[in-house]
């Protein structure tokens, strides 16, 4: 498997625990996990200046980006509508996939959510397994 990174974007301290928990021991997951704790600080981390790219080129960007839609500061869509504008203008963000890591499975927030370019898949919290996030690791980071 390729040495990718993959980042989780989210509020609650123990959901980021529990998915890492399950990146390192479920899957063949070798890369880092990044995280942030709200959208603003994700965003951040990808507006990054060229120097802070190439300062940190094996964690920028990474290939996988698990985000949850409710969170204080800037929540999951308004990061999402960001992250479209940002993407425009920075190619090496072309080949970031974002998953959504919610509680929600409300069919409006999911539809919301897959009409952005990035999302490529969307997912309940709690209902998360291993041979599923192998199947994304392997779909979206294995190119």
């Amino acid at each position: 498997m390729s040495n990718i990174n993959i980042m989780i974007v989210d509020d609650t301290e123990m959901d980021r625990y529990l998915l890492k928990r399950l990146l390192l021991k479920r899957t063949s997951f070798d890369g880092n996990v990044l995280e942030a704790q709200n959208g603003a600080e994700a965003l951040e981390f990808f507006n990054g200046d060229q120097e802070n790219f190439e300062r940190q080129s094996d964690q920028h960007p990474p290939g996988l980006v698990f985000l949850d839609i409710n969170m204080p500061i800037m929540g999951g869509f308004k990061f999402l509508e960001n992250f479209e504008i940002l993407r425009g203008e920075r190619p090496e963000l072309k080949s970031v996939v974002l998953t959504m890591f919610s509680s929600s499975d409300r069919e409006e927030e999911k539809q919301r959510a897959c009409a952005f370019d990035c999302v490529g898949g969307y997912v309940t919290k709690g209902t998360l397994r291993g041979e599923y996030l192998q199947s994304l690791i392997d779909t979206f980071c294995n190119k």
